[in-house]
């Protein structure tokens, strides 16, 4: 692989290797990549950080004459801990475009949860939490099939089946936008170990949406230091339904905070 890219770099007259998602190579320690530092700047981009002291060796070993890029505080701040001085902090932009619909008080609100149905997105633990609401709400699940099919999610939210809408398949940037343009809260029911930058936070962002999240890592970080909603003790169900009936029955308004951070996700900032 890294004779291919090196073949390329010089067949194409690269100026710069950029390595977009670091996180699927890690295994490798950065094999092959010094070949690539004597002629080329290299980059790559961490999206999520990873404990454990093999980690901790591969992230240096993967920096050593090279630039890293991550999208969070408390990833930048982990990688100046080992020792790794190369760091640039980006925030994860959002890049969909914006039609959000101007909202209605008289309708029922709606809860989006986005992307592939993965395992540590929490997806079970969003339909467990909305059985214990009485607020009025509507969920949209929409995003690839990937831990969880329609059946199982059907199985899951059978009590209150009337108030979801399922549309697992992979979608197109227009109709994930015309799904996020009829949102109005984001929950993101991330597990413990999740630790990284969240697309549908940036998105709900973007709209200037409430969001909820776990408090621990830099989602917890992100919500809490930029006043973007509320945040739950982590896979702590009861506390998730606390936190989603608050914000459906007394609402949550971006202050000036919430706004500036908001603008520094904008691919114009």
């Amino acid at each position: 692989c890294m004779r291919f890219i090196e073949s390329q770099a010089k067949k194409e007259k690269a100026e710069i290797i950029h390595f977009v998602n670091g996180d699927k190579i890690m295994r490798y320690f950065g094999l092959g990549m010094g070949r690539l530092s004597k002629q080329w700047k290299v980059i790559i981009t961490f999206h999520h950080f990873f404990t454990g002291f093999m980690r901790k060796i591969s992230y240096q070993k993967m920096s050593s004459h090279r630039s890293i890029v991550v999208h969070t505080d408390c990833f930048y701040e982990q990688m100046e801990r080992y020792g790794i001085r190369d760091v640039n902090h980006i925030e994860y932009p959002g890049f969909l475009q914006k039609h959000k619909v101007h909202p209605d008080d008289s309708k029922i609100p709606v809860i989006g949860m986005y992307g592939g149905t993965r395992y540590e997105k929490g997806l079970d633990l969003l339909l467990e939490a909305l059985k214990r609401i009485n607020s009025p709400f509507h969920l949209f699940i929409a995003g690839a099939e990937t831990d969880f099919g329609k059946e199982a999610i059907e199985k899951m939210c059978v009590s209150y089946k009337e108030r979801v809408s399922i549309d697992i398949r992979f979608l197109s940037e227009e109709e994930l936008d015309d799904y996020w343009s009829r949102t109005d809260l984001v929950v993101l029911p991330y597990r413990r170990n999740f630790n990284g930058a969240s697309g549908q936070l940036t998105e709900g962002v973007n709209r200037g949406l409430p969001i909820i999240g776990p408090n621990h890592g830099s989602l917890g970080d992100i919500i809490q230091k930029n006043h973007l909603g509320r945040v739950y003790k982590t896979e702590d169900v009861e506390d998730l339904a606390k936190a989603i009936e608050d914000i459906l029955e007394n609402g949550f308004v971006y202050d000036e905070t919430a706004k500036e951070y908001q603008k520094r996700i904008s691919p114009e900032w």
